[in-house]
């Protein structure tokens, strides 16, 4: 899941929590231009959680998922 941690309706880390309700094993990326405020509100990412600081690029948000999903950068095949 990717969780921006301020959205209009729902804080983020409220999406999560909800989420994980149903899928306790669910892998959060967190998207923030506010990382100040994700380390006061999460001084401690955990398990199967890391963040992405916006603005963010194609390649940078490929490499964080990966990161997360795989625990290393997935290179592209050589054409």
């Amino acid at each position: 899941m990717i969780a921006d941690l301020e959205m209009p309706q729902i804080s983020g880390e409220s999406m999560v929590r909800q989420a994980r309700k149903r899928q306790p094993d669910l892998k959060v990326l967190y998207v923030t231009a506010h990382i100040d405020r994700l380390l006061d509100a999460r001084p401690q990412l955990w398990e199967g959680e890391a963040f992405l600081d916006k603005p963010y690029t194609d390649a940078g948000l490929l490499e964080a998922v990966s990161l997360l999903l795989h625990g290393t950068v997935k290179k592209k095949p050589e054409p």
